[in-house]
């Protein structure tokens, strides 16, 4: 067990920066609590969160590497390497219990220059009348920039902060969280359009590859050979013709 979740279970810090990360749970005061209220789509919140760390520090589908002003890697007993810190996420669908949220990340302040970062999976995210702009040499984004208000003046959006559109992240209602904003209301489609087109593309070529995958499972390996027989006819236009 990484030793600042031991710090959270015993209430003993084991350092002076996990004392100052257990610290930020409880400012402002009654700001982090399990959900009271209906969770609203386009809320945003910040949570404690942890995951385990990525085999290369370059790889960057580990979405881990937010970088937050108390967050870090912690090791635990077992030898492994654990992300904890504070990140973002944005409410796109509600049940019952839980909600569906996509992940705010700044990937070590670089943006989706990170090398493995997708940007057509991406879109910015700017405080209200802040300008949004793109960092040098990072490619062009697949989603138009969006606002959000936010409600406590002590937090703070960096301007590398990205959207992951394509990351559908589960969160339970009793989780312990403190929102800390919303999306403007004139900005709710754009949302609603990148979460859409992701998980289209998404399901078409899970389906696409689904189907090629049953097809080949019927041909049989005499079928493939066909197959590939009949291929190169249709490329090449070289064939035997038929004696009449």
């Amino acid at each position: 067990m990484p030793r600042l979740l031991e710090s959270l279970l015993t209430g003993l810090p084991s350092s002076t920066s996990e004392a100052s990360l257990i610290g930020a749970l409880l400012l402002p005061a009654g700001s982090w609590r399990p959900n009271v209220v209906t969770w609203v789509m386009t809320e945003i919140f910040k949570i404690l969160w942890s995951e385990p760390k990525s085999s290369s520090q370059s790889d960057a589908q580990s979405d881990a590497i937010t970088i937050e002003e108390t967050s870090g890697y912690y090791g635990s007993r077992m030898g492994d390497k654990f992300y904890i810190g504070f990140r973002r996420f944005l409410v796109v669908a509600n049940d019952e219990t839980n909600c569906t949220c996509v992940p705010i990340l700044t990937y070590e302040r670089r943006g989706c220059t990170k090398r493995g970062v997708k940007p057509l999976k991406h879109g910015i995210i700017t405080a209200r009348y802040t300008i949004p702009c793109q960092l040098p040499g990072e490619p062009k984004l697949g989603f138009l920039p969006i606002r959000m208000d936010m409600d406590y003046h002590a937090e703070k959006l960096a301007k590398e902060s990205r959207v992951n559109y394509s990351k559908l992240v589960t969160i339970e209602h009793s989780s312990l969280v403190f929102f800390i904003g919303r999306v403007v209301d004139e900005d709710l489609d754009l949302v609603v359009n990148a979460v859409d087109k992701c998980w289209a593309e998404k399901w078409r070529k899970t389906n696409l590859d689904r189907q090629v995958k049953r097809k080949e499972d019927g041909l049989g390996e005499s079928g493939k050979k066909r197959n590939a027989r009949e291929h190169q006819r249709q490329t090449t236009g070289k064939g035997k013709e038929r004696k009449l």
